[in-house]
């Protein structure tokens, strides 16, 4: 009979979530969690550094992007920069 629990089909189980899905919904909150402790410091100090070069030299934030990109280009390169050299202001 439908609803008695004792299908073997599975059927009798309608409505009730198996191990299975309980670990899928657990999982993607655990990983949605990391993303967030990650990406919410790091989205932080994006903006601190978009505000900081608009206040400090009146740079629109494009121009910054683009100023970034081209330091990106420059790295390991003739210049022998490397990506922490990048972290220190122009002079």
């Amino acid at each position: 009979m439908i609803g008695d629990g004792g299908d073997v089909g599975g059927v009798g189980q309608v409505g009730r979530p198996g191990r299975g899905d309980q670990l899928g919904l657990h999982d993607q909150g655990v990983a949605l969690d990391a993303s967030l402790c990650t990406a919410a410091p790091l989205l932080g100090a994006g903006l601190d550094r978009i505000v900081h070069a608009f206040y400090t030299e009146t740079l629109d934030p494009l121009d910054l992007a683009a100023r970034a990109e081209v330091a990106m280009q420059l790295v390991d390169g003739e210049t022998g920069l490397s990506t922490v050299d990048l972290l220190e202001p122009p002079h």
